[in-house]
């Protein structure tokens, strides 16, 4: 009994390490995410002709959304450019398609037997025959802000390659929105702000970004994922030597899972990518082929989510803390545990904007059991996740 006891102990402890080295890393940069400037070291050269955009738009069966992002994506003004909409159809409708052809949008249909987003992008690139400067990729639900091109384009001039985009909810109009919103505002700071701010790479999301045409086009051309295309394409571009830029002021708005079932699929999706490339990562790495940029993806990749980290620890503070009945104190683990939680919570507390701290984030704060819950289903069904296209249905929802 007293082994199993010592066994216990030292797994808690452990488990705790690990999620406060995690929690350590998340309260850096959130921190670090309060000294960023976004035109910092920059040297943007003035544009002297206006210059050439293809706006990508991948659409799997996005019948429901594709249309206004379409007509939002064309009418989008820009002082710097000219830009072209082509919305890469795969399966979309025959109806869905007459409609973008009579709004004058290009469509190029797509049919694989295993559909993949690097797969609609790299045929579209194929087909095209203007000589575009630089390329923007975006979601079907996806729609721009004002003077979103024009300042992604000010940050690519400025001397980066591929610039990620301002990400923002577009709906919060569920407990589970919500809190897909706060998490995403939580990520901008701490892997896209934070990061810039000491000068690491910001991380890369699979939509709102933009990049030197040709540039993007030979990285697609590499691409082989089916699940996890930002990851693959952010590995690929810190393996070159290349950061990853960021514009805070090119914002984009992304729809939020709304129920259950779109969250777990979404969470699987990620988390069995994040597995996928952890390992690629970490093969290249013991090479000895990887740069400080790689070296902090790949340990991203290490890092539980913040709902498993917060849970977890909160579980072992309470569980541990019986032993006050039976031995008159608390032992270590409950105040490792303790420790743990609040560095954690700390951490997404300092980076979550100030414009979420209101009622309805509070009355969501009650759906983090279940945000727990199901985070862990999702761990518990990622495997061969990576190997078919998990697609995350989009509809037009409420906006508030």
């Amino acid at each position: 009994m007293e082994i199993l006891i010592l066994i216990t102990q030292i797994t808690g402890y452990l488990i705790l390490t690990f999620l406060l080295l995690s929690g350590l890393y998340f309260l850096f940069f959130a921190a670090a995410s309060f000294f960023y400037h976004d035109n910092a070291n920059d040297t943007s050269d003035p544009v002297t002709q206006r210059k050439k955009v293809a706006i990508l738009i991948p659409a799997y069966k996005e019948d429901y959304v594709i249309i206004e992002t379409a007509v939002n994506a064309k009418k989008h003004a820009s002082k710097q450019a000219e830009c072209d909409v082509i919305v890469i159809a795969d399966q979309l409708k025959p109806f869905t398609q007459k409609v973008l052809d009579y709004l004058k949008i290009t469509v190029i249909p797509v049919y694989f037997r295993i559909s993949s987003k690097s797969k609609s992008i790299r045929y579209a690139l194929s087909k095209l025959k203007t000589d575009y400067d630089y390329t923007v990729v975006l979601d079907a639900d996806n729609l721009l802000a004002p003077d979103f091109i024009d300042n992604i384009i000010s940050k690519l001039n400025s001397g980066y390659k591929i610039v990620q985009g301002h990400r923002v909810a577009k709906n919060k109009n569920t407990r589970i929105a919500t809190l897909d919103a706060i998490s995403e505002a939580v990520n901008n700071n701490i892997f896209r702000i934070g990061h810039r701010a000491v000068g690491l790479s910001a991380s890369l999301i699979g939509s709102g970004f933009a990049a030197e045409y040709q540039y993007f086009k030979s990285l697609i051309d590499q691409s082989t994922s089916i699940g996890g295309f930002d990851k693959e394409l952010e590995l690929m571009i810190l393996n070159q030597g290349d950061t990853i830029g960021y514009s805070k002021k090119a914002v984009v708005l992304d729809e939020k899972i709304q129920d259950a079932g779109g969250f777990v699929n979404q969470r699987r999706r990620w988390l069995s990518a994040q597995f996928v490339y952890l390992r690629s990562g970490i093969n290249k790495m013991l090479k000895g082929k990887a740069n400080r940029n790689y070296l902090d993806k790949i340990i991203q990749f290490l890092l539980p989510p913040r709902v498993i980290a917060m849970g977890v620890s909160l579980l072992i503070t309470l569980l541990t803390a019986v032993s006050l009945f039976f031995e008159g104190s608390l032992n270590g683990l409950f105040w490792c545990g303790l420790v743990t939680f609040m560095i954690s919570i700390s951490s997404v507390a300092i980076a979550t904007p100030k414009e979420f701290y209101n009622s309805k984030t509070l009355a969501s704060i009650w759906s983090l059991p279940k945000g727990f819950i199901l985070t862990m289903v999702a761990l518990l069904r990622i495997k061969n996740a990576n190997k078919r296209f998990l697609h995350t249905t989009h509809r037009i929802a409420e906006l508030r």
